[in-house]
C-alpha cells in the first residue's frame, strides 16, 4: 500500500474491515531553551530548532473528512 497524501491515508483507513483510529500529533518548532546565538540565528532563518508537542487528537477515521477540517479544528482547540 502506497500512501502519499492525507486523502490517501483516509482512503486506506476507510478501506479496512475494522473501524480505524488515527492518532494525530501537532507540534511546533521552537528555539531550544538556553540556545546559543548561532542556534538563534539558524532558528530565525527557519533552520534548526526543536519540535515541541502542542496537542494530540485520537479520532475515528470517519470523523476526519479532510485535512482542512482537521487543521481548522486544531486552531479552535488551541484557543481553549
Amino acid at each position: 500500500m502506497d500512501i502519499s497524501s492525507f486523502a490517501g491515508l483516509l482512503s486506506a483507513a476507510a478501506a479496512q474491515l475494522q473501524p480505524q483510529r488515527l492518532l494525530f500529533m501537532f507540534a511546533r518548532a521552537e528555539l531550544p531553551r538556553g540556545g546559543s546565538s548561532a542556534e538563534k540565528q539558524h532558528f530565525e532563518s527557519h533552520q534548526g530548532g526543536a519540535l515541541t508537542a502542542v496537542m494530540c487528537a485520537d479520532k475515528l477515521s470517519d470523523a476526519v473528512p479532510d485535512f482542512a477540517h482537521l487543521a481548522a479544528e486544531s486552531v479552535h482547540a488551541g484557543k481553549t
